[in-house]
């Protein structure tokens, strides 16, 4: 099975683009365009990974996240914060929520962001047809 990683962004293109590296690397994806659609879809798919946006429409990226705290089947789900804001009250709020990394889209790399998700939640599993 596939470990699903659940992308919740507004920005169209960014979504697009990191939702195409991880299904490249063999991961599911899921995509959300804000916060409540973002929710609906975890309660439903229950991800193995959350990728969370802060500034969204509808419901923003931490009261996003503590809802999906509230939760007992999400409130352990790994959560990382890809954000234009650097704003030092948004990092410390959000890692009080319990999430596991913060990268600003003005420094992001496909790259690193892959190496975190392995990390997190391993490499996707690769089936060989014998």
């Amino acid at each position: 099975m596939q470990q699903k990683i659940l992308i919740v962004d507004d920005t169209a293109n960014f979504r697009h683009a990191v939702a195409a590296a991880l299904r490249g690397e063999g991961y599911e994806v899921l995509c959300a365009k804000n916060g409540e659609d973002g929710l609906s879809l975890a309660l439903t798919e229950h991800p193995g990974l959350i990728l969370l946006d802060i500034a969204m429409p509808v419901i923003d990226g931490l009261s996003y996240l503590a809802s999906l705290r509230a939760h007992k089947h999400l409130k352990d789900t790994p959560v990382i914060m890809l954000t234009a804001s650097a704003d030092v009250n948004h990092v410390r709020e959000a890692s009080g929520l319990g999430i596991q990394g913060y990268m600003l889209k003005s420094a992001f790399s496909l790259g690193e962001m892959i190496k975190k998700v392995e990390e997190l939640i391993g490499a996707p599993a690769v089936f060989t047809h014998q």
